[in-house]
């Protein structure tokens, strides 16, 4: 059977393999592009005696026995699958790189200011609730009526419906850059060059 598997969904499976107990191989498997996934899927739909489509790994799985073989074909094979997911990971941050790169150099000042404009919003409205729910309750103290607070709390749980979906991305752009800058893969311009003879001015 021929698949592309750079076309297929392999997420459900990864999550599936994490579940079990076998998160390196999860961790390839879901991140992990071209032939070389083709190839270790390959291996272990053999392991656990299933066919290498998603659907399938993914109902074998759910057997106790297929299971017990993905956590050994984990431990037979965990060097070199640790080197895959070093591997997967660095691929990862580099296509990161390269998304914020574009964003930095495009044209377009929306795309530019996209992701740092909703960081500071989601910081601003959390911050502000806080604010709010320590009023409130300073206020409910004083007064013994609850009336304020209980609106806010009523508010909150709207609210942390809205700002889920936005934290989410806000948490991972940071912390993407973050790895990104202790990975060292975010390329900054050269220093100037300094002209032989030019006073520096301070």
């Amino acid at each position: 059977m021929n698949l592309d598997f750079s076309s297929v969904n392999w997420g459900p499976v990864a999550g599936q393999l994490m579940k079990i107990g076998a998160p390196v191989l999860g961790t390839v498997i879901g991140g992990l592009p071209g032939a070389l996934a083709g190839q270790l899927i390959g291996s272990l739909a053999d392991a656990i005696g299933a066919d290498p489509t998603p659907e399938s790994v993914s109902s074998k799985l759910q057997e106790p026995g297929a299971q017990e073989a993905a956590r050994t074909f984990e431990q037979d094979n965990r060097e070199r699958l640790e080197e895959l997911a070093e591997k997967t990971r660095q691929v990862q941050i580099e296509q990161a790189n390269l998304s914020l790169r574009a964003e930095v150099t495009a044209g377009d000042r929306f795309q530019r200011w996209a992701r740092p404009f909703n960081m500071y919003c989601v910081g601003a409205v959390t911050l502000s609730y806080g604010l709010c729910c320590v009023a409130a309750a300073v206020n409910t103290i004083v007064t013994k009526d609850p009336t304020a607070l209980t609106h806010l709390v009523s508010v909150g749980g709207a609210l942390t419906g809205v700002l889920i979906p936005a934290g989410a991305v806000a948490g991972v752009t940071a912390w993407q850059q973050t790895k990104e800058k202790l990975a060292g893969v975010v390329q900054r311009p050269p220093p100037a060059v300094l002209v032989p003879g030019k006073v520096i001015k301070k």
